[in-house]
């Protein structure tokens, strides 16, 4: 009979044999119950090892502001990894912005490690286990130079 997550301890290992990435079951530890901030009864997962290595944001070449052009987007709310960390479909990207670019070869640093064309990394989650992922507010700080500074909240299943 499987466990129920909040029955472990904080720094457990969780592994499902149905949730993969590159074929390989991803293994999680609980790092925090009840999170000041997250939802009532929840249990926050992170991944035991680094899974992957994408870019936060692809370039974005019409963009009017020149680190954006060439680094692309660091507002968290606008980010592809955002976006990608909680679709489960294929194509996943859907431009953010008028200048957004999708992280495609030509987008991404010295063309390494795209993902537009790579399903949404909910995709590789089982039933059961998307299932049970909660909704959780996010308050992200926008930047000071170019996004006017402060914060603005998000709503996630996944996040960094």
């Amino acid at each position: 009979m499987p466990q129920l997550l909040s029955s472990l301890p904080v720094g457990a290992k969780v592994k499902d044999l149905n949730t993969k990435y590159y074929g390989k079951p991803i293994i999680f530890q609980v790092i925090d119950k009840n999170h000041p901030g997250y939802p009532a009864n929840s249990v926050t997962l992170l991944t035991e090892k680094i899974i992957t290595l994408k870019a936060f944001d692809a370039r974005e070449p019409s963009n009017p502001k020149a680190d954006r052009q060439n680094y692309g987007n660091n507002r968290y709310a606008h980010s592809n990894i955002r976006q990608w960390l909680n679709k489960d479909t294929s194509p996943w990207y859907a431009a953010q912005h008028g200048y957004d670019a999708p992280p495609n070869n030509s987008n991404v640093w010295s063309n390494y490690n795209e993902y537009e064309a790579e399903a949404g990394f909910l995709s590789n989650f089982s039933a059961e286990l998307k299932a049970k992922i909660l909704l959780t507010t996010l308050t992200v700080a926008k930047n000071t130079v170019t996004d006017g500074g402060g914060s603005e909240t998000v709503q996630d299943k996944v996040f960094l």
